[in-house]
Order: structure tokens, then sequence, then C-alpha cells
């Protein structure tokens, strides 16, 4: 299945996680994203992503990066976007239980899907 995952950082450094409602790594910290719609492009279907699960409108999405989550139940390919030009009210929305602005360091394999922070992080440095 393809997804997308939007990067956003604050001018504190801060990331723009939401609590995940559903399967996989339900209840876990993620980036804001999800699945595509047949024939979405990916840039659209991130910012619409951001949008449901979090309120914010994002003004730009840039591809930079891929990510694959692999369970006995799941295989995801993930589309890393880094999102700019964040406008509206933060609330949570459509899947996710909470939204919220953390510092990567609170983030762990317990309560987040790290792996997907660590190759967005990563991605976004080059």
């Amino acid at each position: 299945m393809v997804c997308t995952a939007g990067l956003c950082i604050d001018p504190d450094q801060r990331l723009l996680v939401i609590r995940r409602t559903r399967q996989p790594r339900a209840n876990a910290w993620s980036l804001p994203g999800g699945r595509l719609h047949f024939g979405e492009r990916a840039e659209v279907g991130v910012l619409r992503e951001l949008v449901e699960e979090t309120g914010l409108f994002g003004r730009r999405a840039t591809m930079i990066g891929t990510h694959q989550h692999i369970d006995p139940d799941h295989h995801l390919i993930v589309l890393i976007h880094r999102v700019e030009g964040l406008s509206g009210s933060l609330h949570p929305g459509d899947d996710a239980a909470e939204a919220a602005w953390v510092p990567v360091s609170s983030l762990t394999p317990h309560n987040s899907t790290l792996d997907l922070f660590r190759a967005a992080l990563e991605a976004n440095s080059r």
C-alpha cells in the first residue's frame, strides 16, 4: 500500500505529530499522513491528510524520501514530504486521537513510529 507522511518542523525544532487510532501502530505518535486515494498525486494526498488529521493547511509539499514498514499484517511504502507554509488551528481529526508539536527527544521506539521519524529527519538533512 502506498502512503504519505508529512514532516513539519516549527521554529523551535519541534515536530508535528499525531497519535494514531488505527493499525499499524495504533496509539503511537507518528507523522501526519495516510493512504493515497487512487489517482491522487502524492503531494496533494499529504496535504489532504495533514488537514484531516491536524486541522493545519500546508502551502507546499516536497517529497524528500521514502520509508518501508513491513509487519505480519502490513506492507506500506511511505512517501515522505517536507511540508511548509502551515496555517490554521491545530486540533486532531479523522484517525488522529491527538495532534501536537513535540521535541524529537520525547519520541521513543515504545511510544512512536521512531523508524519513520528517523527516515524523515535523515532525508530532510540531505
